[in-house]
């Protein structure tokens, strides 16, 4: 939806009147007040309705003695709390009072009545209702945003959707000239926008034009075409087409190093058309962050998507391959081809185990089930859930749990997350040669920051090379002796990942090696925060 209404509050009737008419023959919709009543009026009958104000700084009012046209907009921003318009202040006066006025009300530019026509005027209003309009605030913009990038293939299909479907309607209610966009997506250059007859242009003219734009134009200087500058014999173009750019004024929108965007104005013989020069010239000061902002939202949103659907893929094909290698063992075993006795084939089954349960848990991580909901839960319970499930791996007397806290999250994911944890250490005490009564100890703490659970164990320390790769997918199987002659250690195995995945991405918190803050050569520390309730 098109946000359009203008709102003139001046004082003085015969400015007020002409530039009503000078607004009302460009096509905007207008109200109007010249008094401090009238403007109150207004606010109440047009509430979320105004886009734009252009506000007289002192209203000679004597009925309202003392208030200005910045009081006015602060407290309509006061009442109407809705999205709130863009501002413009009109004044022949500029004390310093009136400039700490228009700073509290964020205007968009505070214009002197002495040198401001109504037409370099309407060109501010011009630009202010495209940035408004192109703002992610909108909820209109932001809900095309991200239909775009959900079914945008590529990021420059997303580029070039943005401006055809966000920018060029904006442009067309707005601009009062016809225009073209020009975009450099870092494979080919293209006009993606603009009047038909331009859209017939090659590619190579397009390409030449986007290193004029960019080698001589910037925001507060644009670049202003002339025919001459396809002179080129190696460009062959229409000479036609050409001439409809002959005198294009291009402003640069967004600059990187994989995307150009150029808006060019271009000079038209209908009636009030936009000069495109003096146009541009204000345009510079206002669009290059009103486009950009909502362009990185689009791009940024697509990265996001494609990222989340090439984990779920992962995620599948890890179920997929794990379940296929655990047919293909109990085919090997009905063919009597392997001994399954052998460490290789307990190794084996093993690691599909790992590998489907990894892909089963990752798809619960991507698929965020609305149903369940977070709890608030003591983490003394959860660990002793954890235990509990590693019953055999780990007897209750080899585990010390001290100290308590609650945190907010979800009381399955937990469980599987803390289990990882104890399993890890658990299998290193297993494999210690000294005899400890106690095996693994936790200490649950609640402070001003959040809630912290800390695990240590008493076994031979992993060198530090090892164990930067604790927290990596399916790194964690040579770390260990091959030593599979306990049946409830097949399958039970997940990597720690899993585990840093569960805690860091479903509950905001973190899963932290701390061992090296350990003396001596004994002992892992594992410190898990959680964020404050």
């Amino acid at each position: 939806m098109i946000d359009q209404t203008i709102l003139v509050i001046e004082d003085s009737e015969a400015q007020r009147e002409a530039l009503l008419l000078s607004l009302e023959m460009r096509g905007f919709s207008v109200a109007s007040a010249g008094t401090v009543q009238e403007a109150r009026e207004r606010f109440s009958e047009l509430d979320g309705q105004i886009a734009l104000m252009v506000i007289d700084m002192r209203l000679e009012d004597s009925s309202a003695p003392g208030i200005t046209g910045a009081d006015l907009a602060v407290e309509f921003c006061n009442t109407h709390p809705r999205r709130r318009p863009e501002f413009l202040i009109l004044s022949a006066y500029s004390p310093v009072d009136y400039y700490k006025l228009a700073i509290e009300l964020g205007v968009a530019a505070y214009l002197s009545k002495e040198v401001t026509n109504n037409k370099t005027l309407v060109r501010h209003i011009r630009s202010l209702l495209i940035r408004r309009n192109l703002s992610a605030e909108n909820d209109s913009v932001s809900r095309r945003i991200s239909t775009i990038a959900e079914t945008s293939r590529w990021l420059s299909e997303t580029s070039v959707r943005f401006c055809q479907e966000i920018v060029a309607p904006v442009l067309s209610a707005f601009l009062g000239a016809p225009f073209i966009i020009i975009i450099n997506d870092g494979r080919q250059v293209q006009a993606c926008i603009g009047e038909s007859e331009l859209l017939r242009c090659s590619n190579e003219l397009y390409e030449q034009l986007d290193r004029l734009i960019h080698h001589n134009a910037n925001s507060d200087s644009p670049y202003v075409l002339q025919t001459a500058a396809f002179r080129s014999p190696s460009v062959m173009v229409d000479k036609d087409l050409v001439a409809r750019l002959d005198g294009a004024v291009f402003v640069p929108l967004a600059i990187s190093n994989n995307l150009r965007l150029s808006l060019g104005i271009l000079k038209s013989n209908q009636d009030l058309a936009e000069d495109p020069k003096p146009l541009a010239e204000v345009l510079g000061h206002y669009l290059q962050r009103a486009v950009l902002d909502p362009l990185i939202c689009a791009l940024k949103y697509h990265v996001e998507l494609k990222a989340k659907r090439e984990a779920e893929l992962v995620a599948q094909s890890c179920v997929v391959i794990g379940q296929e290698q655990q047919a293909i063992l109990s085919q090997a075993l009905e063919l009597e081809a392997v001994d399954p006795s052998s460490y290789f084939f307990r190794r084996m089954i093993a690691s599909s185990e790992d590998l489907r349960d990894t892909g089963q848990i990752l798809l619960m991580l991507e698929r965020k089930n609305p149903a369940i909901t977070r709890e608030s839960l003591r983490m003394t319970e959860v660990i002793q859930i954890a235990r509990e499930e590693l019953e055999e791996l780990l007897p209750e007397d080899k585990l010390s749990v001290t100290g308590d806290c609650i945190v907010s999250g979800f009381k399955e994911e937990l469980v599987i997350a803390t289990s990882r944890i104890l399993h890890f250490f658990s299998r290193r005490m297993r494999e210690t040669d000294h005899d400890v009564s106690l095996w693994i100890s936790v200490k649950c703490a609640q402070t001003e920051e959040g809630s912290t659970v800390t695990f240590e164990d008493y076994s031979r320390r992993l060198p530090e090379q090892l164990r930067q790769r604790l927290f990596s997918p399916f790194a964690q199987g040579p770390l260990f002796s091959s030593n599979f002659d306990q049946p409830e250690e097949r399958g039970l195995h997940l990597p720690l990942y899993l585990a840093k995945s569960l805690l860091e991405l479903k509950h905001g918190g973190s899963l932290e090696d701390c061992s090296s803050e350990l003396p001596g050569e004994l002992g892992h520390r594992f410190v898990v925060t959680f964020p404050r309730l």
